[in-house]
């Protein structure tokens, strides 16, 4: 439990490294729990490295980011097969090499205000790519969700999108020159879906809103970093549903 500065978990330049018992089957749950109350940095950090690094352990942020994963190497891996629960500053995942991995399979649930929710970003002024990423839900017990005020919601550029692709049950963002959803030279493996759900109604489409609401931005037209609720640029399947 963080409840100062700095991050609950700080790897750096650490190559492999597991955290937590891959054994037990419960997402929210393990004998490894890591928090982050207070402070500006957050829950775990890796920095640097390569090889594997597993995080078998839930993370609830209420302070700082949840997951800030930079510098990797090709050869890298981050696993995240736990739930994590953001209120906080959200995930980011930046500078990393082409090659890289990072997986998310235990549910998202980020509502993060004013910073931005779920950020990755290739590294280099030439912008290559920043590794592969990928975010998965079963629909009904691990499911993702993105809500913000006047921060971004996803982000992802010059990284490539698994095959397994994003996925999230909703994704919201408020009012403000920032951008709801920004996907920037994703790939062509994998792309963006959002599901929503089907409530009560008679017959099978998603719920309108049931995927999100994304309103309110201002900004100038042509630019990619302001003002858009939606913007797509050199990416492939995407999916938005009950939004």
């Amino acid at each position: 439990t963080n409840t100062g500065g700095g991050y609950a978990i700080n790897a750096n330049g650490v190559n492999e490294a597991v955290v937590g018992n891959s054994g037990i089957s419960d997402v929210t749950s393990g004998d490894v729990i890591i928090k982050s109350s207070s402070g500006s940095s957050g829950g775990v950090s890796i920095n640097q490295g390569t090889g594997a690094i597993e995080i078998y352990a839930p993370i609830t942020t209420t302070a700082g980011r949840s997951v800030n994963v930079t510098n990797r190497t090709a050869t890298s891996s981050v696993v995240f097969p736990k739930k994590i629960s953001d209120s906080g500053a959200g995930i980011n995942i930046t500078g990393n090499s082409s090659g890289s991995t990072f997986s998310f399979t235990g549910g998202l649930t980020l509502s993060t205000g004013g910073n931005n929710a779920f950020n990755v970003a290739g590294g280099g002024s030439d912008l290559t790519r920043g590794g592969t990423v990928t975010v998965t839900q079963n629909g009904t017990t691990i499911v993702n969700t993105i809500t913000t005020t006047s921060g971004s919601a996803l982000n992802v550029s010059y990284t490539n999108i698994g095959a397994s692709g994003l996925t999230f049950r909703s994704i919201s963002s408020g009012a403000g020159s920032n951008v709801g959803i920004s996907l920037v030279s994703t790939g062509t493996a994998g792309g963006l879906t959002v599901t929503g759900l089907d409530g009560g109604d008679v017959g099978t489409d998603p719920d309108l809103g049931s995927g999100g609401t994304i309103t309110g931005k201002t900004g100038s037209d042509g630019a990619p970093n302001a003002g858009y609720g939606v913007y797509l640029n050199n990416t492939s399947f995407v999916s938005l549903h009950g939004m």
